[in-house]
């Protein structure tokens, strides 16, 4: 008998500096890592990303987090569960992107 099960993972960190926030990213990612292996829970790595939410400017992200030995880009948007994020949280293109939707 065989189980599947699709879902939708999040890791939330929230930090004074940008160093600090990647080193607790990069252990949680480890942590998932150990238990899908040993769970043997395949993880779709091509849909895996990551988005940093800040105040102000956005600087340049220069290190990379890996899941699986694989890089995972930083991206200034990502859509969870239905809703749009961008980095500065403003919702716009949600919006824009619902409404559209529903005037067609």
């Amino acid at each position: 008998m065989n189980f599947f099960l699709a879902d939708d993972t999040a890791i939330l960190v929230q930090g004074s500096t940008t160093k600090f926030i990647i080193k607790i990213l990069q252990r949680g990612l480890i942590e998932i890592e150990n238990l899908c292996t040993l769970w043997r829970i395949a993880i779709n790595i091509e849909k895996t990303h990551s988005v940093m939410f800040r105040k102000g400017n956005s600087k340049k992200i220069l290190q990379t987090l890996t899941f699986f030995y694989e890089d995972i880009t930083w991206d200034k948007e990502v859509k969870y569960l239905g809703l749009i994020l961008d980095s500065k949280l403003t919702f716009r293109k949600h919006i824009k992107y619902n409404t559209e939707k529903i005037l067609g």
